[in-house]
């Protein structure tokens, strides 16, 4: 998001306004804009008189070609000029709505994407160039770059309504006396990711740059993930980091004693607990594998490592994926089609391999770091 652009706005529509309520700027067009739509009625206007001319000439039989085409320019004269009056009046409307979102603090700093900035301001103070194609439509812009106002119309508000879903989600979880169990997580974190998925990208940018999710103001985001494209890595990168989040909240919690109690083994039990589905056994496995890749740096196919625990007989056998991700984390995944990418447990990281990779750290300096830990 461009700062500069959007504190440049906040001038503007100052400037803007104080004028107006000075009565020295009218709601819409600006005088000079107002002379092109003015010379083009009249072109327009020229064009349908000559065709009316000559279409009740009598110089054409009404079924010959030449009179059905002079109709039909007089007819499309007649939708361009309402084509034309109808932008003019949405103009003005959506005027006044965009410059009151905007000093209500309603605007999204998503509409300052540097990959499509929006030129609203610009269009609605006067400040843009005007140009009228030959259907009627008005084109807004600078720098000779020209859009029509249809296409360029519609803006961002806050996505506070999302944003509210999340942080009930949160101070829910944060308000229990004891921890949440996995499965009533999964379904909070799914619900917040079904909205996520129906806000859209714009819905997203703005819980990201408008400050309305605490603490994600101080996460660095690459800016690669900022380009249209790559949405999904983005929506990926957003998700996993509120799922951490939410995660870290519930573990601080203290586990029910009646679920500890219903629920542990017995000094007698062969089976070892599980873990968010996994067995103590199962995650050691896992983490030491991690450590197997940051140690050496070697993977198999596109970034990834691949190995295979087997557990107290080989009909246990599962087989797993490593990565380390884009965002330099260490993921893991069950080796089947549809299964996801999940960050490895930091508490695993720690009990197993005496220490945590430190975030920020690219995939060669956490291999280094970790030849360093050995030694």
């Amino acid at each position: 998001m461009d700062d500069n652009l959007f504190d440049k706005d906040r001038i503007k529509a100052a400037q803007f306004l104080n004028a107006a309520e000075a009565g020295a700027i009218q709601a819409g067009l600006n005088p000079k804009q107002r002379e092109k739509v003015n010379q083009y009625v009249i072109d327009q206007r020229n064009k349908y008189v000559n065709a009316a001319w000559a279409a009740g000439s009598g110089r054409f039989d009404k079924k010959a070609p030449a009179y059905i085409e002079l109709i039909q320019e007089m007819n499309q004269v007649k939708t361009n000029l309402s084509n034309l009056a109808n932008q003019q009046k949405a103009v003005a409307e959506n005027q006044q709505q965009y410059l009151d979102d905007f000093q209500s603090d309603r605007i999204s700093k998503a509409n300052y994407d540097p990959n499509s900035p929006s030129v609203l301001m610009d269009v609605y103070t006067g400040n843009a160039d005007l140009q009228i194609d030959e259907s009627g439509n008005l084109m807004f812009g600078k720098d000779g770059q020209f859009k029509k106002y249809s296409d360029i119309a519609d803006y961002t508000l806050k996505a506070t309504d999302t944003a509210n879903t999340v942080l009930n989600v949160a101070d829910k979880l944060a308000a229990s006396r004891y921890r949440v169990p996995n499965a009533s997580l999964k379904l909070q974190k799914n619900r917040i990711k079904s909205i996520i998925d129906k806000g859209g990208r714009k819905s997203l940018l703005s819980l990201i740059q408008d400050d309305l999710l605490p603490g994600f103001g101080d996460i660095e985001i690459p800016q690669e993930l900022y380009k249209p494209e790559n949405y999904s890595n983005l929506k990926n990168f957003f998700l996993s980091t509120l799922d951490n989040a939410l995660d870290d909240v519930n573990n601080s919690l203290p586990q029910n004693p009646k679920f500890i109690q219903k629920t542990s083994p017995t000094p007698t039990q062969s089976n070892p607990s599980k873990i968010g589905g996994k067995t103590q056994q199962e995650r050691a496995a896992i983490v030491k594998a991690a450590g197997d890749l940051l140690k050496t740096g070697k993977t198999q196919g596109v970034n990834e490592y691949k190995f295979t625990y087997k557990g107290s007989n080989d009909t246990n056998a599962q087989k797993y994926i490593l990565t380390v991700d884009d965002n330099k984390n260490l993921m893991f995944r069950i080796n089947t089609p549809g299964s996801e990418f999940v960050p490895i447990s930091q508490e695993d990281l720690i009990k197993e391999l005496g220490f945590s990779p430190t975030e920020g750290m690219t995939a060669s300096e956490k291999i280094e770091y970790y030849k360093n830990k050995k030694s």
